[in-house]
């Protein structure tokens, strides 16, 4: 085995050497056969003629030795892929009409991979992000439920160690930091070394920032909003920035690449301790204990979600004693934090629609190509006949005109790949130019960046196009009669105008069923847009105040022309 395995290697690696010693060894061998009928008395001549006669035909013994050498099927792949070039070279108008038809579905396939990729699949850049869950539960009112800082305290208490290693809480707060909108998070002091972030600037907040209420007025900004709104200051690190009013010293930048949990990307943190400074209402530490956090846990190896979830609903059902019955727990809740957004059946729910209308204008794409492909096939149909008639096998044929296929589609994924890129740059800019400046401030998108997933779907997507619009003309090109084919006469028993009449229905009803689906949805917003409230709003805003500051608001507020 070893011996045939080196064999076959040196036949890969060393094609012409095995070639040269391939045609040496059959020259010995006839040169061998000559030498033996000479000396039984033929004449030079006669005993060439004798020896090629009983050797046989060299050209199919050279064949079957290439066939023992295991890499026919490299060879003729690479005859498939060259006859195909030599085609597309022929026929470049219909070659790029196919490769533009079929780039427009894959880029647009490939912008909503893109976006998928970035919420759903790509992985957070943390520490481990698969072990890591949000730990909630639903009662029976149907509300997940937020936790108070003494249940979070009671559940970090296990003298077990229970089903998770670490836990840590945080609070969403939106802000203006010295006048911008703002995004970040108000979190425990465990949050950045239990994610494994450390910082490109200063320091991370540490266990010691959050021990006691109203201590260590820090913030930590991220790497985005550091670049975006202090044009990467490297001494940004000890001055002030003031959240809601209060000033927080600056410790450090999170490193790049990270900003935060969950679906909006944050631009600060700020020690958990700091709440009711930053936050109205009852204190967080206080004795109504409001119930307003989030809890993270990373999942021990030895644990599974099962079980997590059990331990979870027990220990709901203890920190549940003695409240009302719609507050009793139902069903806990383990919610993946691996990625931005957790693929789970309800996600999958949401995106069957959108991504079914992208796949069926691929769909289109490709049933426009077949039909293309099915009258480039009647062209060449005597051609098919002719190497038919020459013995070539129908399986051969089929697998050349799906190396075509292939040939069209890989340059169709590199173009596709283009228009995606476009695409979301171009569909960025009209989003952000086309909503109010105030609202744009608060919105907040994932960089939409390519990586090896987005690559390996175009090229995948592209493999299975081209097996989609070349498989079906390639079996009917090759069911020619071979007699007519040969003359350049049409069989027209085996017109392929039944399949180019589906091919043409497919594309009508795929076609009207997204028109119709369009216009549901535009006409639903429609409706929306006049729904009667049973209240005036136009003109009407709600500003939300924070408590210290609603006297000298709603003062000036009062003191402006026109505002009732």
């Amino acid at each position: 085995m070893l011996r045939q395995l080196s064999v076959r290697l040196r036949a890969l690696l060393r094609r012409e050497a095995m070639e040269a010693e391939l045609d040496e060894e059959l020259r010995y061998h006839v040169e061998s056969e000559i030498a033996r009928n000479i000396a039984r008395g033929l004449t030079p001549d006669a005993a060439r003629f004798a020896a090629l006669r009983a050797f046989g035909n060299s050209s199919q013994h050279k064949e079957a030795v290439r066939d023992a050498w295991g890499w026919r099927w490299l060879e003729q792949i690479g005859q498939d892929v060259r006859y195909a070039l030599r085609g597309v070279r022929r026929a470049p108008i219909f070659a790029l009409t196919v490769v533009l038809t079929i780039a427009l579905g894959l880029g647009l396939n490939g912008t909503a991979f893109t976006i998928f990729d970035a919420y759903v699949l790509r992985p957070l850049s943390v520490r481990d992000p698969s072990s890591l869950y949000e730990i909630t539960w639903v009662n029976r009112a149907g509300r997940r439920h937020a936790f108070s800082w003494p249940q979070y305290q009671e559940l970090r208490r296990d003298p077990d160690g229970g089903a998770f290693s670490e836990l840590l809480a945080y609070r969403f707060i939106s802000a203006r930091i010295d006048s911008t909108p703002s995004f970040g998070q108000l979190v425990t002091g465990n949050f950045f070394s239990m994610l494994g972030v450390g910082a490109a600037l200063g320091r991370t907040l540490l266990p010691s920032d959050a021990e006691s209420p109203g201590t260590a007025p820090v913030v930590v900004l991220s790497h985005r909003a550091w670049e975006n709104r202090y044009g990467a200051d490297s001494q940004i690190v000890g001055k002030s920035v003031r959240v809601r009013g209060y000033p927080l010293l600056v410790v450090g930048v999170a490193r790049a690449g990270f900003d935060g949990l969950g679906d909006v990307p944050l631009d600060f943190w700020i020690p958990l301790t700091a709440i009711d400074q930053v936050e109205d209402g009852p204190s967080l530490f206080g004795p109504k204990s409001p119930e307003m956090l989030w809890i993270v846990g990373r999942l021990r190896p030895s644990v599974t979600v099962e079980q997590a979830k059990s331990e979870l609903m027990t220990r709901a059902r203890v920190l549940s004693v003695g409240r009302p019955d719609a507050e009793e727990p139902l069903s806990p809740r383990l919610s993946s934090q691996a990625t931005r957004v957790p693929l789970d059946d309800e996600l999958l729910v949401i995106l069957a629609p959108i991504l079914s209308a992208f796949g069926l204008v691929l769909l289109i794409a490709c049933a426009n190509v077949a039909n293309m492909m099915l009258a480039r096939g009647m062209a060449r149909q005597r051609e098919i006949g002719i190497r038919l008639s020459l013995g070539a096998a129908r399986a051969r044929l089929v697998r050349q005109l799906l190396t075509e296929s292939v040939i069209l589609a890989l340059p169709a994924a590199a173009i596709g790949y283009g228009v995606s890129r476009a695409t979301i740059g171009l569909g960025l800019r009209l989003m952000f130019a086309t909503m109010p400046a105030e609202f744009a401030a608060y919105i907040r998108v994932v960089p939409l960046l390519p990586d090896m997933r987005v690559l390996t779907f175009m090229l995948a997507t592209a493999l299975v196009a081209a097996v989609f619009f070349g498989l079906a003309p390639a079996l009917q090109a090759t069911r020619p009669d071979v007699v007519q084919a040969t003359r350049g006469d049409f069989d027209t028993g085996l017109r392929p105008s039944r399949l180019r009449n589906m091919l043409v229905v497919g594309q009508i009803t795929v076609c009207v069923v997204l028109l119709v689906s369009a216009g549901v949805l535009l006409r639903g917003a429609r409706r929306l847009e006049r729904v009667d409230v049973g209240v005036r709003t136009r003109d009407v805003l709600q500003i939300d105040i924070v408590e210290k500051f609603r006297p000298s608001v709603v003062a000036r507020l009062r003191a402006t022309p026109g505002v009732v």
